[in-house]
């Protein structure tokens, strides 16, 4: 790749399948879970962020696929009418494209290149859309929740260059 910048594959947002997923998500969850709860204090903090001016980083561990499903639901919940994105495994987003319609980008995690597509293509969605909110599992993977998280580097880089 030219200027050591890897392939990225872009969000193809489609706000009408958001709103299908939306509604299909929020009737699985009582499916699969007795309760969703906050820590106390969680709901006052995310109405604060839903006021900041600027893009929202939100950031979630990965023990799981619903991990990223219950971020979507904050967003719903707290952050709706603004824009979301959120990185994911260039190679699992070719397998599960309708996560393009959501806002995914596909990004090589495995290698510098693709910390550099990440943190380029966030940097340009923010300038263009500044009340975007990035929606980030910092360790970047499925983690055992009994194993110690690893954190890769583009959460703290992208925070710092976004305050």
């Amino acid at each position: 790749m030219p200027d050591g910048v890897s392939e990225l594959l872009p969000a193809t947002e489609s706000a009408w399948f958001r709103k299908f997923f939306g509604v299909w998500l929020r009737r699985q969850v009582p499916k699969h879970f007795h309760a969703v709860r906050l820590v106390q204090g969680s709901p006052e903090v995310l109405e604060a962020m839903s006021r900041h001016a600027g893009p929202i980083i939100l950031l979630s561990n990965h023990h799981s696929w619903w991990d990223p499903l219950v971020a979507f639901i904050v967003h719903e919940r707290w952050f709706a009418g603004r824009p979301a994105l959120s990185p994911m495994d260039v190679t699992q987003l070719r397998k599960f494209k309708f996560f393009r319609k959501l806002g995914a980008f596909g990004v090589d995690p495995d290698h510098a290149a693709g910390l550099r597509s990440l943190v380029r293509y966030v940097g340009e969605r923010f300038a263009a859309a500044p009340r975007s909110v990035l929606m980030i599992t910092p360790q970047g993977e499925f983690v055992d929740p009994r194993l110690e998280i690893s954190i890769r580097p583009g959460v703290a880089m992208l925070a710092a260059r976004h305050p």
